[in-house]
């Protein structure tokens, strides 16, 4: 778009790949804590002054949903990339969004999200809603200040720890209620609204492959989703969207029900993300839009390019994101020794669609303790869902990444198991078959290549003991990658 690009970087952040590719780096935070440099809204504008910049673009993480940078943005005279403050303001609780959805007859759960939050008057809604429920924090995200609490007794202990968790994690310890689905799907729809008073969906992702209410897996169209449920699944987004003055980009979130047979497609508000999502690619690949571009243009003040009409979905894609953790989900850090992404040129040739992978990764990078534990995110479109689940499982197993744990193999599981295969994948999915899962993760070469990796890096000369156990992992590793395990 000939956009000139500032990037602000942390202490660690200072050999970071958007540092390298923007036109300019302003090493203007410091620190290494969150708190210390991404979260510190004077350092950001005082960069923005510096280097002359007129626009902010948040990302989806950090202050991206934070209504006070977007009024800071805006009162230093700065074009804001994202929902006016205002919008951020009425979505960003989950229990104003409902009181908003509610007046616009978006479906919710029953519940409670009043301002006593005393334990007796939880105790008495918990009752008059019945259990099992789900405890949520009111602000945030992310799957912290949340708690599955199956009857009476565990309420007041679920209670406490969320409260404390949503303290730590977003400055607010105002909780919520409400009924609980065991077995539902998490389905979101993608709206976008221009400052002229279009606002149109793009289509539903299928999110329900989670791990700690956080997401690995997001594909669209959902299986569960047939063009009469995405129309009223979109009219409810919409609806929520325009209510609340909604401009730029946003998600709203569905729990999608389907256990119960005389109520089928029963969808029901979560809350409203009011930013660009990790996923977005997902919906990029399935309409050939590019979201940011548009986030761009409507910040602005262009109008929307397409009616909801002319909005066309073609083939299947499907995301998986690539963390740095083990077959516990433990976040992990560490020294990235080898990198190989999958080769786009080979996936050209095997695929009706393409392959896309967003990554910062290169040999040397250092993943910290300091921020998020995902290290990239592998999307696939094909012609149709079958395609797509193959394609994303071989670029998976073809991607080497060596020094530290991570989810490759685990995700490739997942993609193989015959229930999501099947289009059956629910919110319960890992839990309900997470050991077959991580043991087939565990068997994974990676770990003994890794061995190998670091005992050559170290200098040693001599036969190293994993190395006979590691022979024939290195071997597949040389396969996908001749220049693999190479001292």
């Amino acid at each position: 778009m000939g956009i000139s690009t500032v990037a602000v970087y942390s202490d660690p952040d200072a050999l970071a790949l958007h540092v390298r590719e923007a036109t300019q780096a302003v090493w203007a935070l410091g620190g290494s804590a969150s708190a210390d440099s991404y979260l510190r809204i004077d350092k950001l504008l005082a960069a923005a002054r510096a280097t002359g910049a007129d626009a902010v673009h948040p990302g989806y993480g950090f202050l991206s949903e934070n209504a006070e940078f977007a009024q800071a943005v805006v009162d230093a005279g700065l074009t804001w990339i994202g929902p006016p403050p205002a919008a951020i303001r009425a979505l960003g609780s989950k229990a104003g969004a409902k009181a908003l959805a509610q007046a616009q007859g978006v479906p919710c759960l029953p519940g409670y999200a009043g301002s006593d939050q005393s334990e007796e008057r939880f105790g008495a809604e918990a009752e008059r809603i019945g259990f099992p429920l789900m405890v949520k924090a009111v602000a945030g995200g992310g799957g912290r200040g949340m708690r599955l609490v199956a009857d009476a007794s565990h309420l007041t202990a679920a209670l406490v720890s969320a409260r404390s968790e949503a303290l730590a994690g977003f400055g607010n310890g105002d909780l919520l209620i409400e009924r609980a689905l065991l077995s539902p799907r998490h389905v979101e729809v993608q709206v976008f609204a221009d400052a002229h008073g279009h606002c149109i969906h793009l289509g539903e992702r299928d999110c329900s492959v989670q791990r700690r209410h956080q997401k690995l897996i997001e594909e669209s169209p959902s299986p569960a989703v047939d063009a009469a449920l995405r129309e009223r699944m979109g009219a409810c987004a919409v609806a929520l969207a325009q209510a609340a003055g909604y401009v730029g980009a946003g998600t709203v979130e569905f729990l999608l029900d389907e256990e119960n047979p005389g109520q089928p497609g029963n969808f029901y508000l979560m809350e409203m993300n009011t930013r660009l999502q990790v996923e977005h690619p997902v919906t990029e690949a399935l309409t050939g839009l590019d979201l940011v571009e548009w986030q761009i243009r409507v910040a602005r003040g262009e109008p929307l390019p397409l009616r909801q009409d002319q909005v066309a979905l073609q083939g299947h894609a499907i995301e998986v994101r690539l963390c740095a953790e083990d077959a516990h989900f433990t976040p992990h850090t560490g020294r990235v020794l080898h990198f190989a992404a999958p080769s786009a040129t080979s996936f050209e040739r095997a695929l009706l669609g393409g392959l896309r992978f967003d990554h910062a990764l290169e040999e040397g990078t250092e993943v910290t303790p300091h921020y998020d534990a995902m290290l990239g995110k592998l999307i696939v479109h094909a012609a149709t869902r079958g395609d797509a689940i193959d394609a994303l499982v071989r670029a998976l197993t073809g991607t080497t990444l060596l020094g530290l744990p991570s989810n490759r193999a685990f995700l490739a599981a997942c993609l193989g198991h015959p229930q999501f295969r099947a289009g059956q994948a629910r919110v319960p999915f890992l839990a309900h078959d997470r050991c077959t899962a991580r043991r087939t993760a565990a068997q994974g070469p990676d770990a003994q290549v890794a061995a190998v990796f670091a005992a050559l890096r170290h200098g040693g000369t001599g036969p190293c003991p994993a190395q006979p156990r590691a022979q024939p992992a290195l071997a597949h590793a040389r396969r996908r990658h001749p220049g693999a395990g190479r001292a």
